[in-house]
């Protein structure tokens, strides 16, 4: 195997690892979001690689790059984001640390203040 097979086994490898961002929470194994981000720009190398194998007649390599980017396909969706039925609501605010001349806003009141906003998000700046 020369060394554009040796390159490849390692976009396989990455793609593989790359796709446990897409089935492992977070939460309990966080390694597998690093190479999660990366995910979009491997199976787009996978695809130009999937024209390089055609164009050598590789035709078994053809076959794998296919059918990688085919595991992928749940993910493709995912490119133009998440929505939701009820959509989401996000609220950006530039609060000035909550201060008003000079003291700091009683926590109660911050808090009510934001619950009026029933927002999904809420955004503090400064």
């Amino acid at each position: 195997m020369g060394l554009d097979g040796w390159l490849y086994v390692g976009l396989l490898l990455s793609i593989a690892f790359s796709f446990l961002a897409l089935r492992v929470n977070p939460q309990t194994f966080w390694p597998a979001a690093v190479p999660g981000l990366l995910l979009p720009w491997l199976l787009g190398v996978n695809l130009l690689a999937l024209v390089y194998w055609g164009l050598k007649q590789r035709w078994l390599l053809v076959g794998v790059a296919t059918f990688t980017l085919l595991l992928g396909m749940d993910y493709w969706p995912r490119l133009g984001g998440w929505t939701t039925a009820e959509g989401l609501r996000v609220t950006t605010l530039n609060c000035h640390g909550f201060v008003q001349d000079g003291q700091w806003a009683d926590p109660t009141v911050v808090a009510a203040y934001f619950a009026g906003f029933e927002s999904d998000i809420i955004c503090l700046q400064e």
